[in-house]
């Protein structure tokens, strides 16, 4: 029986109604914990959703009777629901954040019972509680957070989200749901997928701006001090180690490096982590400047251990892999002379798959033998450098994968101006002239495709692609009397959705209208555009729609031929907007192939427009209303980014 200052907090997942969603789509309801009087019979108080609000309520205080989220819960879904109660001040927050916070003028009577769920008036859907708490004080904003972002085996997955997108609180090996694990075999960790808010169980989803199958990624930028972070985000940092740590930066290829080894004595450790040996396929890949004898990366005589799996050694006259699928001292070697400049930055990478280990040289394959694996992980820490080596020596953006990468891809990663293989419309890559000095001018040029330059400084821009298809790009600078010119080649495509027949199946079909299809974001509650402010179809026009959907994070697009370069949009994809003024609106979907389709109210997603012809161009197709009447104006065009969120 609390106080009258006391905090409730509880996880809930409400459902919807089985029946008609144009009337019931808001129906769902369910309380977490209510406060009777000693005769139970008043309430007291109360925590409860209602129609998707999440509602306060007590009846011997009326101030209470209006304290309401605005609609933030989503049935399907979980969500922690926390009260903070005090003689004078009501604040609601769901999932860790403050919806609503008021002041009351009537202090809450003591519980003295209590009931732990129960449906909300007028509520005929079920739904879900768990971990529900009574605390005798009141909670502050960051204690309610802590508990949204419970993380019961440390893995950097908080519970709500594994449970939410795996299915249970915590990784199970034997499932794919570890952080390290890859749930939707869509080369993108689980861990990935959290940090870069994309689904984990879609592998039509995934990370635009993150190399696949990355499992770690140190570009050694940090310039200072003696942690390296990973920009993988799969968390595996490393530490700048020996006589002078803090001494080892120097500049990179593309921003900073490391210069190891020497009388300093430096390398950088990685704690071990079994995802840094992938058991089937291996690409470790770095550039280094080889004045003296150095490592690249391994696991090989880590700490002093005699066993490793993989170590790359290079000199100014020779490169030597040792590699060791068993880790028990035997291995297999690559060993030969490179003959490259001692003085310049090289790009060195190992693939290994499919029972073969090859070594490249700048993007040129140099050596290549059979090997058996698969590789057993040895459990020593990842060294870039090593301990001991005489010679100075300088290291560069270091990554392993968990794939063999082909030989374009390696080719790719040699040229050193960072275009990537594959793009989407909207990404931004950082592409450097490599082999051009601070001193040189760089003219950056688009050959061939649809793209553009952002914060071009001289032979350093930001490169976007605009639309699908392939793009070339061309640097070109003068040095000594001499032009040299670098191109590279990237292929451009939109990006990927869920597939029609996901929307077509039962319950998501009749639950999921045109608005949660064009915007690909399944909530089950037949979302309208503005749910705070939709006041129904009485001001139905195209201005109204377009703010309401602006306000759910939509951007227009003024011109759909230059959408990237006119408004400088991030990766998404793009919809358009059809209103039949007065009556209803409609929208539609780009695919990847520069296609439309869009799906009616309850029905069936499909490419076809009324008449029963592709959808080319919804400017031009062909929507009717129930007559048969053509009705609709086309609106104009939206950009559906990472940031939208509809209910």
């Amino acid at each position: 029986m609390p106080t009258q200052t006391f905090t409730v907090t509880g996880w809930i997942k409400t459902t919807v109604p089985s029946y008609d969603p144009y009337i019931n789509r808001n129906g769902f309801a369910g309380s977490v914990a209510t406060g009777w009087d000693v005769n139970r019979q008043y309430k007291t108080f109360e925590l409860s959703v209602t129609r998707g609000d999440v509602y306060v309520w007590g009846r011997s205080c009326p101030d209470l009777a209006t304290i309401t989220s605005g609609r933030l819960v989503t049935p399907y879904q979980w969500h922690l629901l926390a009260a903070v109660c005090s003689p004078t001040n009501v604040s609601v927050y769901i999932d860790g954040r403050c919806a609503t916070n008021r002041t009351v003028n009537c202090p809450l009577p003591v519980w003295q019972w209590l009931r732990i769920g129960g449906a909300a008036s007028g509520s005929t859907s079920g739904f879900v509680l768990d971990d529900v708490r009574i605390y005798g004080r009141a909670l502050d904003t960051a204690e309610i957070q802590s508990l949204y972002n419970e993380d019961t085996d440390g893995d950097g997955l908080p519970n709500w989200w594994m449970s939410t997108s795996l299915g249970h609180d915590t990784g199970q090996g034997s499932d794919r749901t570890l952080a390290t694990d890859d749930y939707d075999g869509d080369g993108y960790t689980n861990l990935q997928e959290y940090q870069l808010r994309t689904r984990p169980n879609a592998s039509y989803q995934h990370p635009a701006d993150l190399p696949r199958n990355l499992v770690a990624w140190w570009k050694l930028d940090e310039g200072m001090g003696t942690n390296v972070f990973d920009s993988s985000l799969n968390g595996h940092y490393g530490f700048v180690m020996g006589g002078n740590p803090a001494g080892s930066w120097t500049t990179g290829v593309f921003s900073n490096a490391v210069t190891l080894g020497g009388p300093s004595n430096n390398w950088i450790q990685v704690p071990y982590h079994a995802s840094l040996t992938p058991a089937q396929e291996l690409t470790l890949a770095g550039w280094v400047k080889p004045f003296g004898q150095g490592i690249l990366a391994g696991n090989w005589d880590s700490v002093g251990q005699v066993y490793g799996n993989y170590r790359l050694q290079f000199g100014p006259d020779s490169i030597e892999l040792w590699f060791s699928p068993a880790g028990d001292g035997s291995y297999y070697d690559l060993h030969f002379n490179p003959n490259w400049s001692t003085n310049e930055w090289h790009h060195l990478a190992v693939c290994y798959g499919d029972n073969d280990l090859a070594v490249f040289v700048d993007g040129a394959l140099m050596a290549s033998r059979t090997v058996i694996g698969p590789l057993s992980p040895v459990p020593n820490p990842v060294l870039i450098g090593f301990p001991g080596l005489a010679e100075a020596y300088s290291v560069d953006d270091v990554r392993i994968y968990n794939r063999g990468l082909g030989p374009n891809e390696i080719a790719a990663l040699s040229r050193g101006n960072g275009l990537p293989v594959d793009m989407i419309v909207g990404e931004t890559a950082t592409l450097h002239a490599f082999g051009a000095s601070e001193s040189d001018t760089c003219q950056w040029t688009v050959v061939s495709g649809a793209a553009f330059f952002t914060n071009t400084f001289n032979c350093t821009t930001d490169f976007r692609p605009s639309w699908s298809g392939a793009v070339t790009v061309q640097v070109a600078w003068a040095s000594a009397g001499v032009v040299h010119t670098n191109r590279s080649r990237t292929a451009v495509a939109f990006p990927s959705l869920s597939p029609i027949s996901d929307w077509n199946s039962y319950p998501t079909i009749q639950n999921n209208n045109c608005y949660n299809y064009a915007t690909d974001i399944r909530t089950d509650t037949f979302a309208q555009p503005g749910t705070v402010a939709w006041s129904g179809w009485s001001q139905m026009n195209c201005e109204y729609i377009t703010n309401l959907a602006i306000s759910d994070g939509l951007q227009p697009v003024v011109d759909l031929d230059d959408l990237c370069h006119t408004s400088g949009l991030p990766e998404g994809h793009i919809v358009a907007l059809l209103v039949w003024s007065w009556n209803d609106y409609h929208m539609l979907r780009m695919e990847a192939d520069g296609t439309w389709s869009h799906k009616p109210g309850p029905y069936e997603a499909s490419t076809l427009d009324d008449a029963g012809q592709p959808i080319r161009d919804p400017r031009t197709a062909y929507f009717t209303d129930a007559s048969g009447t053509y009705r609709y104006v086309f609106c104009g065009f939206f950009w559906v980014g990472p940031d939208v969120h509809i209910q």
